[in-house]
């Protein structure tokens, strides 16, 4: 009989190679990978281990994301892939930024973008902290993905307050738990690299019903798979939003209506 954590390496490698069969591009020799499995795969392992809420313990999590990393780069090991024109993950200062595909995952992870950075080409390799201010690692992600914590409504051309007061946070937060914060710079007009922009970070419910999601959708072109890449998240996802199974919060219709109107 399966325990968790078999069942977590077994969900994390077929996560992982689905994941990297649909964004890779063999031709080019290109493909894309990331630091953590999507919101979509993390679901599934809960499903799979039928715990309440589809919560999962930290032991079987972090087994999970592990089998899932290995899995990922053996497959690119194997087929001679490279991951294209990576940004630098440079040490120096840098601007907070949110992952799209993490978006709904917890405990927040938060990107650290180089402050000289601009537009990059292909997949970038990016430090992280938790919400703790705690170091966790680096995570792959395309221009497209990253996002700014400002509000150009109310923030156009000056220091974001809501990203000023989260710095402060996370910089206490770390100091509690004995760890040293990057530098981090704040953000005195929307960065060049951001598509989009997130303004609050909690997530809400969105005005974005199930029906006018699946017609924007077909409006596009698009199926639920070619959406799910789009925003880096699982089909299941997509088509649980649009049967009304789980609802849209506001972050994830602010990154739909952005990638359907590309």
């Amino acid at each position: 009989m399966e325990t968790p954590v078999d069942v977590a390496e077994r969900i994390a490698r077929e996560c992982a190679r689905e994941k990297t069969e649909a964004y890779a591009d063999p031709e080019g020799g290109e493909w894309e990978a990331w630091g953590s499995p999507l919101p979509g795969d993390i679901e599934l392992l809960g499903d799979q281990l039928g715990g309440e809420d589809g919560e999962v313990d930290q032991a079987t999590m972090e087994a999970f994301i592990g089998e899932y990393r290995r899995e990922i780069e053996a497959i690119a090991d194997e087929r001679g892939w490279t991951r294209g024109d990576a940004a630098p993950a440079a040490d120096g200062p840098c601007h907070l930024a949110w992952h799209m595909g993490m978006a709904q995952m917890g405990p927040v992870r938060y990107l650290l973008i180089p402050a000289n950075l601009g537009a990059w080409r292909g997949v970038g390799q990016f430090r992280t902290i938790h919400e703790s201010g705690e170091p966790a690692g680096r995570l792959y992600a395309r221009i497209e993905q990253v996002c700014s914590l400002r509000n150009t409504a109310t923030e156009d051309g000056q220091e974001s307050s809501q990203e000023r007061a989260l710095v402060a946070t996370l910089r206490s937060r770390a100091g509690e738990a004995g760890h040293a914060l990057p530098e981090i710079e704040l953000t005195s007009a929307m960065p060049t690299w951001s598509g989009y922009n997130r303004g609050a970070w909690a997530p809400s419910a969105s005005d974005l019903q199930p029906a006018e999601l699946k017609r924007l959708r077909k409006a596009a072109g698009l199926s639920q798979e070619a959406l799910a890449r789009r925003l880096d998240c699982s089909a299941s996802t997509v088509a649980k939003w649009e049967s009304g199974v789980n609802g849209i919060s506001a972050i994830s219709a602010r990154a739909i209506r952005s990638v359907l109107a590309s």
